[in-house]
């Protein structure tokens, strides 16, 4: 997701889920496939921190979206502690994060 439109629409309307260093605001999705977006606000730490940290979302959504059962637009909003966790942590949090969401739309 890019649109502003769009990252509006998921935060009021979607369902939070709190999955250790990062937040997950998914709302059902109208498009033809799941679509995620990243917030890494600058509390997380400098420009070069942030893109590291979006970098590991980035990967761990391309590994699992598939995993994530229906059509969802989900926004994931890092929080400060998403750099000390590290790729894998972050991996283990979004895996986490999809079944939540899979397990709230059944």
């Amino acid at each position: 997701m890019r649109a502003s439109t769009d990252f509006h629409r998921v935060h009021d309307h979607g369902r939070r889920f709190r999955t250790g260093c990062l937040t997950l605001v998914a709302a059902p999705g109208a498009a033809a496939s799941s679509r995620v977006g990243l917030s890494v606000g600058r509390a997380v730490g400098g420009a070069v921190e942030r893109n590291r940290v979006k970098r590991w979302i980035r990967e761990a959504v391309r590994r699992d979206l598939s995993g994530l059962a229906g059509t969802w637009d989900v926004v994931v909003i890092a929080s400060p502690r998403a750099l000390e966790a590290g790729a894998q942590g972050i991996a283990d949090t979004i895996r986490r994060g999809f079944a939540r969401i899979g397990e709230a739309g059944s």
